[in-house]
């Protein structure tokens, strides 16, 4: 590589989300989703408190931050940050095997749709977060 290339990265370490009740959140992804708790900390700079969630099957985390200049406020893809989280899922088959999932649950969600790159059901957190889970392609 020469010097003019900047170096890429090799993956996602972890994708952190900002919310109002980490325990709510917690309990919401951890029944919803699946998610594994992994470990929670202060932190370091004293802004609030943290939970680590492991995503099954692959090495990224999510991270979830309470942080005490938090006012409360619900998420909004319309201002400038992040616009949704994506999940990849198998197939379309999957897809059919959570909305059975979420039914289930009560928790609420869209139609199977088709998108330009593959299927997805688009779905919220507590906090208002669009979610969605995807299969890679048609």
């Amino acid at each position: 590589m020469s010097t003019s290339e900047p170096p890429a990265p090799s993956g996602i370490h972890h994708i952190g989300l900002t919310v109002t009740d980490l325990e709510r959140s917690g309990e919401w992804y951890s029944r919803v989703l699946g998610l594994e708790r992994a470990f929670e900390i202060e932190d370091v700079q004293g802004r609030g408190r943290k939970v680590a969630f492991l995503i099954p099957g692959t090495p990224v985390r999510l991270a979830m931050a309470l942080h005490q200049s938090n006012q409360g406020e619900r998420f909004s893809e319309f201002r400038t940050g992040m616009d949704h989280l994506a999940f990849t899922v198998a197939d379309r088959a999957e897809l059919d095997r959570w909305v059975a999932r979420l039914d289930g649950l009560g928790v609420p969600h869209s139609d199977i749709t088709e998108g330009q790159t593959g299927w997805f059901i688009a779905l919220r957190d507590p906090d208002n977060i669009q979610l969605e889970l995807y299969t890679r392609s048609k």
